[in-house]
């Protein structure tokens, strides 16, 4: 790759963010689609968001991606945003218009493009349990009920403060429920669900930790961890242990990258070349 004056400037704000698969995996894009650009990543302080938007709208970077912890802090800093921005309350793409930069979330899309491109999977008609109502469930939730699926049903341990942060997502589809965690009602949902997604931080520090939730419990349902780290988390082994087709982070991750291409440029490479470049094994 070479970089000169007149290359295009994209990258990843967020912290930390020395762990991140995106600038290998924006960069392999570039390359493959012949676009003179790169992609850097930028670790980023809670206190500077303002400041460092509004700095690389100055200094014309093309596009950002966001990460942790600032997909909602960066939102009043932009110039507009996208129905799935407004609804979610968080952005994990910035594109830069003449106004500045326009907010677009494809965590939401990418979810579902995952299942149906990377696990052949139709999203149409199926039930959904998502472990965990924060940001990234929620964001699961909106690109599968966009998609077509039959229901979402949260299992949570915290009913209360989950039903507080699914306002908007209520607000805009009516097929969702919140069940507290080992009730009947969760042990319900789970028994005819077609999909469980494992939307929590378990095993995303500590991948020995225990899974939530044992496969048996939804005999009938793939599974898809959205957290990826060196190794599988116990949710995504007790999945796979059990012989269950099962998507993890990178898949993900992969497929957001794609959407968010094509935000950028109307243009990606093929989705399964983005995922084998970031094949477990070539995680730093």
């Amino acid at each position: 790759m070479t970089v000169g004056g007149a290359s295009r400037v994209y990258g990843l704000i967020g912290d930390p963010v020395a762990h991140s698969l995106s600038p290998r995996l924006m960069n392999d894009a570039f390359a493959r689609l012949g676009i003179d650009a790169v992609y850097v990543a930028w670790r980023l302080a809670s206190d500077y968001v303002g400041s460092a938007v509004a700095g690389l709208v100055t200094l014309g970077v093309a596009g950002v991606n966001v990460t942790y912890p600032h997909k909602a802090a960066v939102l009043p800093h932009v110039a507009s945003r996208s129905n799935a921005v407004a609804t979610l309350g968080a952005a994990n793409v910035l594109a830069l218009d003449a106004d500045g930069f326009r907010a677009e979330n494809t965590d939401a899309g990418g979810t579902a493009l995952a299942l149906t491109e990377l696990l052949d999977w139709p999203v149409t008609h199926r039930r959904v349990v998502i472990l965990g109502a924060g940001g990234a469930g929620r964001a699961a939730a909106l690109g599968l009920l966009v998609a077509g699926a039959e229901r979402v049903d949260f299992l949570v341990r915290d009913r209360s403060r989950a039903e507080a942060g699914l306002v908007g997502l209520r607000a805009a589809h009516e097929a969702v429920a919140v069940h507290v965690l080992d009730s009947r009602d969760a042990a319900g949902c789970l028994d005819a669900a077609h999909l469980v997604v494992q939307a929590t931080p378990v095993g995303l520090d500590d991948p020995g930790a225990a899974s939530l939730i044992d496969p048996a419990q939804a005999p009938n349902a793939a599974g898809f961890e959205l957290v990826y780290g060196e190794r599988p988390t116990a949710f995504a082994a007790a999945w796979r242990g059990a012989g269950r087709p099962c998507l993890d982070g990178r898949d993900l991750l992969a497929a957001q990258a794609h959407l968010a291409l094509h935000v950028w440029l109307n243009d990606a490479p093929d989705l399964a070349d983005m995922r084998r470049v970031i094949a477990p094994e070539e995680v730093a």
